[in-house]
């Protein structure tokens, strides 16, 4: 999602160019493209150049490239963006460690409802030893239904980390989590499903192309056998048909 910005004319003309070069596979032409774009405010654009810079296509990698434009992109108001460079100062990606860029770029993207943020937050007031905002993250990200989040907090209400105990509000933290835990393998299991459904009915489809592709050939090379265990009409010691292969 992006807010707070509105796009030129010309950016968006810019970027449509450079997005045409980058599914073509022509980077450096991208990278134009993409460089003009965001020069002019495009935070897609702006994100775009980063990933380039990332993974070094049509230009040399450079981490620190990389996260420059992502961060031009974060300050455009992408929040995607945003939790990216948080996670990049926090891990020191593209610059050296800097726990508080990453706690901002967290935080205002969490602002934003992402749940992952502020997750991350969480995790880097924990490890401060801010429990109280540690907790008040953990709740956030735990509302929006992040698994790892909730399973935390039934362990800080069970072990009273920083917290007085609570065993209630541990027990409610380990059920809504076991709830999402029930929804995440009836995912798994439907999506096994349907992989599997997907693969018989290719088996059958490759099996149907075989069965008439031979049919075709024997009839094209004018095998009057086969023309009659096409029609029901037996010849010789095979009343439907020679055997494959013969």
């Amino acid at each position: 999602m992006v807010v707070g910005f509105a796009i030129t004319a010309p950016a968006a003309a810019a970027f449509e160019d450079a997005w045409r070069a980058y599914v073509g596979g022509d980077y450096a032409a991208a990278e134009r493209g993409f460089a003009a774009a965001a020069e002019r405010g495009d935070a897609r654009a702006a994100w775009l150049l980063g990933d380039l810079y990332a993974r070094g296509r049509g230009v040399a990698p450079d981490p620190a490239r990389a996260l420059e434009w992502k961060e031009r992109a974060a300050e455009l108001g992408d929040v995607a963006a945003q939790f990216a460079v948080g996670e990049m100062y926090a891990q020191g990606r593209g610059a050296p460690l800097d726990p508080d860029r990453a706690a901002r770029w967290f935080e205002r993207a969490a602002e934003q409802g992402h749940p992952n943020a502020a997750l991350a937050l969480a995790r880097l007031r924990e490890r401060e030893g801010h429990m109280e905002q540690a907790l008040g993250w953990y709740r956030r990200a735990a509302e929006a239904g992040l698994l790892e989040a909730q399973q935390r907090l039934a362990r800080i209400y069970e072990e009273g980390f920083g917290v007085p105990r609570d065993p209630e509000r541990a027990a409610e933290w380990r059920r809504r989590a076991e709830g999402v835990l029930q929804e995440e393998r009836r995912f798994q299991a439907a999506e096994q499903a349907r992989r599997e459904a997907e693969a018989q009915a290719e088996a059958y489809r490759r099996a149907w192309q075989d069965y008439w592709g031979t049919h075709v050939w024997l009839d094209r090379h004018d095998r009057p056998w086969h023309r009659g265990w096409s029609y029901g009409i037996g010849f010789g010691p095979y009343p439907w048909g020679y055997p494959y292969g013969w």
